[in-house]
């Protein structure tokens, strides 16, 4: 019988040390009181392992847990009433206009790291090739080229936005 306690204390402090690394690891970022200033952060639905065939830059790199969380999603252009003399050219150097022109769609954020590839209910894939004001730290601008119409009826909306890699 007392066998079958040490068993059990085994298989529950095992599963707990699991779900704490998994927590640790999905955990970004840092968020205090359970809000992020200007939106709510859900908690982390159920992890699972997702990697698609023929993706730019998940094809090569590990799989990893991703984790499921509403953020904020609002739309940006390269039109001249929001960018600098150069509406092409992204935070990172990068053209975002030819990288949307060949498929990608492309998404500006604080909360991932560059080159990050996010999911987003509603919209699809998006890959992380910008930044936003500083002032915005849980929120994603998904960019709609030169179609300001189309960002303006976007608007601003909560919405379920899944990490697929991070590098």
């Amino acid at each position: 019988m007392h066998h079958l306690y040490a068993k059990a204390i085994k298989v529950i402090v095992a599963t707990s040390v699991a779900v704490g690394i998994l927590f640790f690891f999905a955990s970004r970022p840092k968020v205090v009181g359970g809000t992020c200033g200007e939106c709510p952060i859900s908690e982390p639905e159920e992890a699972q392992v997702t990697k698609e065939a023929g993706d730019p830059i998940s094809e090569d790199s590990e799989v990893i847990a991703t984790k499921t969380r509403r953020m904020v999603v609002t739309g940006y252009t390269s039109s001249p009433l929001e960018t600098d003399e150069t509406p092409c050219i992204a935070a990172f150097g990068d053209n975002i206009c030819q990288l949307l022109a060949s498929g990608m769609n492309i998404c500006a954020t604080n909360a991932y790291s560059y080159r990050s590839e996010l999911y987003i209910d509603g919209l699809g894939k998006c890959y992380v090739y910008d930044r936003m004001n500083s002032r915005y730290t849980n929120r994603i601008d998904w960019y709609f080229g030169f179609d300001r119409q189309a960002a303006l009826n976007h608007g601003v909306k909560t919405m379920n936005v899944e990490i697929l890699y991070e590098p």
